[in-house]
């Protein structure tokens, strides 16, 4: 498409926030789309609950998200009424700017896509499907329950369905539990950030491990613990949680500061992601990026990542003996095989998984939907 059409071409990117302003993998993948679609030129406005506090490239239109009482907690269908709530006001939004296109990051477009006159094509990006996983404790799969009928309501109503993956469980999720065809699935996956300069080369037996992310059931940190309790020979470093720091595990509690945690991967030698449920985890790209191979469950699209032997450990989900037996093997792999995995994860994030390969496969979506093209 040409500069000049993609001037012409409204988008509206839907969103509950983008980084550095909020924290988070899709708020981060957000974030690096947003910039994707202002650089290509599009005529780009973003809707989002607040406003950030630096100026952006692009158009942002802050909504607020709707007002909670101290009751509404206690409601498990409180989030879902939310999300309604919001969705008429971009609903109202969308018939101001009349968009070409509306992109939604996450269930936000419930209003619009019930009716019956849409003139805007529809993007729904469901990200991890977690609400369709089992994310570690009954009470948390009994919470994320109810948003499986809005996720699934977008997702049958959308135009075009982005998947973080082009096989495996997310996949599966999309067409056979809820029914999306195969030709209204787009694969948007997630990309490494910048990479350092080469392979690392690790010290057999003194390897240090490295936890990165949010202390939620679904991260699976009670079973990360409680194994290298276990294990009191392999160091493990736990950022963004608190906790008792003692022994081989030292928690470091939330850290914001980019360079800081690029400082934690350099000094790790493997990234542990042992969550209950995921969608593909900025965090795996990130240590790819660093050239860190990786230990992480078979959930969402992890098995895109990390294979076994080439680019780190792919372990059963919630199974304390296999993620033992992958730290003793991580900790005693022969320096040669390690830095061949680290290599491979450098690879991986250089070739399939680099921003500009993501931003190609994003603009090539919105260029081929019809009527994008305003040339004339």
């Amino acid at each position: 498409m040409t500069a000049r059409a993609r001037a012409n071409a409204r988008v509206l990117y839907v969103t509950d926030g983008f980084a550095p302003f909020v924290i988070g993998g899709m708020q981060s993948y957000a974030r690096r789309q947003l910039e994707t679609l202002a650089d290509a030129g599009y005529d780009l406005t973003s809707l989002s609950p607040s406003e950030p506090d630096a100026p952006l490239p692009w158009r942002n239109i802050a909504l607020g998200w709707p007002g909670r009482s101290l009751l509404a907690k206690l409601d498990p269908w409180r989030y879902v009424r939310d999300l309604k709530r919001y969705s008429e006001r971009v609903a109202r939004i969308a018939d101001e700017l009349r968009p070409d296109v509306i992109y939604s990051e996450g269930p936000l477009l419930h209003t619009y896509l019930h009716r019956a006159d849409r003139p805007a094509r529809t993007i729904f990006n469901p990200h991890g499907l977690e609400m369709f996983q089992r994310k570690g404790s009954l009470k948390d799969d009994v919470k994320s329950w109810p948003l499986r009928g809005i996720v699934a309501d977008h997702a049958r109503r959308a135009d075009v369905v982005a998947c973080l993956s082009d096989s495996g469980q997310l996949n599966h999720i999309l067409q056979d539990r809820i029914g999306v065809p195969p030709g209204r699935i787009a694969v948007l996956p997630n990309a490494a950030p910048e990479t350092v300069a080469a392979p690392r080369n690790g010290q057999s037996g003194k390897r240090r491990f490295l936890f990165v992310g949010r202390d939620e059931p679904r991260k699976a940190l009670p079973l990360l613990t409680a194994a290298f309790r276990n294990m009191p020979d392999a160091e493990l470093d736990i950022v963004g949680a608190n906790g008792p720091t003692g022994g081989n595990i030292r928690f470091r509690g939330e850290v914001r500061d980019r360079a800081r945690i690029r400082q934690f991967y350099a000094d790790a030698d493997f990234l542990v992601a042992p969550s209950h449920a995921e969608g593909m985890p900025t965090v795996v790209l990130e240590a790819f990026a660093a050239a860190l191979p990786v230990i992480a469950t078979d959930v969402g699209a992890n098995a895109d990542l990390v294979q076994s032997g080439t680019t780190g450990f792919l372990i059963p989900r919630a199974d304390r003996a296999a993620l033992e037996n992958a730290v003793h093997q991580a900790m005693h792999m022969p320096d040669t095989d390690y830095a061949r995995l680290s290599a491979n994860c450098l690879e991986m994030a250089r070739t399939r998984f680099s921003a500009q390969q993501a931003g190609d496969r994003l603009l090539t979506l919105l260029d081929g939907l019809p009527g994008m093209d305003k040339s004339d």
